[in-house]
């Protein structure tokens, strides 16, 4: 800060003049109007994060400790079920392949949104250069008769 105030005073040459406590209180207002606004962004970024990216599903509970037999069978309640934990198994399976497609899905749609764009550049070089084209070919037309 008082590196800011002594440079401050050498590019506004005022080293003769006393604005020294003109130049802090300009450097502290600076200072926090950049800091109130750091605050309001971050405070704004605590709470998203706080609503959308550590919030627990609706529903959603830790797994109890499997048995002392070791098995993995679903457990509601204190009744083992092993139907309903080999159908959530496969409900996982499915829901890890969806977001795998999903995941190459989205590659491909980029891949042609790409491809879009090129041909989108492509059509007007070709529309711009025909109309070059019937440019020239009506200033030869003028000029031969």
């Amino acid at each position: 800060m008082a590196l800011c105030c002594t440079e401050a005073t050498k590019v506004l040459k005022t080293e003769e003049i006393d604005r020294s406590e003109d130049l802090k209180k300009g450097v502290d207002n600076v200072k926090n109007i950049i800091q109130l606004a750091l605050d309001k962004r971050l405070s704004m970024w605590e709470k998203y994060s706080l609503h959308h990216c550590f919030t627990v599903p609706q529903g959603f509970s830790l797994p109890k400790p499997e048995g002392p037999s070791g098995d993995s069978s679903f457990d509601i309640n204190g009744i083992e079920n092993p139907e309903l934990a080999s159908k959530l198994d496969f409900l996982r399976n499915k829901l890890s392949q969806v977001g795998k497609e999903s995941a190459e899905l989205n590659r491909e749609l980029q891949a042609l949104e790409r491809q879009s764009m090129l041909s989108g550049c492509s059509v007007a070089s070709l529309t711009e250069a025909l109309e070059l084209y019937h440019q020239l070919s009506v200033n030869d037309k003028f000029e031969g008769k």
